[in-house]
């Protein structure tokens, strides 16, 4: 939890639990949420559970708070079951209760508030952690601490509460995609040919001496141009090989040709919708930040069955949209929350086209699917976008 000046900040510090045995040993975990207790003095020793303590015990002590007691029971018991929700991290829960606590957040209707702790609760791996760490520098700045000072209270109230509905529905709140920890498991196996000179070859980049080879993916053949002097920072042969390996099946499938760049451009890889990809060098590349990348570059075409025209003027109708991307479209207001900043961004027609590109946001679900399909974190991501999450499934044939 970022800490907040004592004089702005109006959140009631919760008491701690307490001692019920010697203190004679001492673990390393502190026994109240990070931030609740007195700021340090110089010299001063952290203080720490002593054996005995119960770890549920600021929970209970938080919920006696008169901020709680005031809240609806419905709310009460969401707001219960985030704080001891054991897939959400310690840290993650303080900031919860922080936002509870608030003027703002007692305005919030029944609706308001479950939607408010799906999202700030939610256990998506890596994008649950980023949500919250976004809504404690949230929490802790002027605009929300002071907002509405120089007003009635009850308009600060009013203008916290605006600010937690903004948050909720993902303004300035949405994370990136999550990075891979590593490579997903090997799904198939992938044989890669010989190389073949193909001499001068015009690629988009630049003009220079060439190569053609093929991975057979399950029986397919997906052809291969690359520089004969292979660039720096671009995937070689055997890193495409364990690349389609872990690539989901309809995705790999999107797949006819790989064409990897001399030089670098503003795109690290692209893709015309037409079975192929560009990948340009890039030192920042790794293995684990390729394979989203060949994702979402393969659902830019599996996208093709929902119409032709994806995007539209900022200043346009829905309508001019293809019968399926208005499906999608629709999908996207009635879920609330944006998939992650790039689709957030792409959706408000916020790039230098000034068009809403929705293709960009059907790529990012598509993405994220992939990234929890079959684990515990699918039911969380069902949950928070059910409209996208059954209109992927419907296009994947998961259905």
């Amino acid at each position: 939890m970022v800490p907040v000046a004592t004089e702005t900040r109006v959140v009631t510090p919760t008491p701690k639990p307490p001692v019920t045995a010697p203190a004679t040993e001492v673990s390393t975990d502190s026994y109240a949420p990070a931030g609740k207790q007195a700021p340090l003095e110089r010299g001063d020793t952290p203080p720490v559970a002593p054996p005995g303590v119960d770890p549920l015990a600021w929970v209970r002590l938080f919920e006696d708070t008169p901020e709680f007691q005031a809240l609806n029971p419905g709310v009460q018991q969401a707001v219960h079951e985030k704080l001891t929700d054991p897939e959400v991290e310690e840290s993650g829960k303080d900031v919860i209760a922080d936002a509870v606590l608030t003027p703002g957040f007692a305005l919030l209707s029944t609706e308001e508030a479950d939607e408010f702790l799906e999202y700030a609760g939610n256990t998506i791996p890596v994008f649950g952690q980023r949500v919250r760490s976004t809504l404690g520098a949230q929490l802790a700045a002027d605009e929300y601490q002071q907002a509405g000072l120089s007003l009635l209270p009850f308009s600060r109230a009013v203008a916290q509460r605006q600010q937690l509905l903004d948050f909720s529905r993902g303004d300035g709140a949405v994370p990136g995609t999550p990075p891979l920890a590593e490579l997903p498991p090997r799904v198939r196996e992938v044989h890669v040919s010989a190389a073949e000179d193909l001499g001068e070859y015009e690629f988009e980049t630049g003009k220079v001496d060439a190569q053609r080879y093929t991975l057979d993916v399950d029986g397919r053949e997906i052809e291969v141009i690359t520089p004969a002097d292979h660039p720096e920072f671009t995937p070689t042969p055997e890193d495409l090989e364990q690349l389609f390996e872990t690539l989901p099946s309809p995705i790999a499938e999107q797949y006819d040709r790989v064409v990897i760049e001399p030089n670098a451009s503003d795109a690290s890889a692209s893709t015309d919708g037409d079975g192929q990809i560009r990948i340009f060098p890039d030192s920042n590349r790794t293995l684990t930040g390729l394979q989203p990348v060949l994702v979402h570059e393969g659902a830019h075409n599996l996208s093709e069955a929902l119409g032709e025209t994806s995007s539209i003027g900022v200043d346009e109708d829905l309508s001019r949209l293809s019968p399926g991307w208005q499906r999608w479209a629709a999908a996207v207001e009635a879920d609330g929350h944006p998939i992650t900043q790039h689709a957030a961004s792409s959706v408000a027609g916020d790039n230098d086209d000034h068009e809403r590109k929705f293709g960009e946001d059907f790529a990012e679900t598509v993405l994220m699917y992939y990234r929890v399909k079959g684990t515990a974190a699918e039911a969380e991501l069902a949950r928070l976008y059910p409209n996208r999450y059954d209109l992927v499934r419907q296009v994947l044939g998961d259905a």
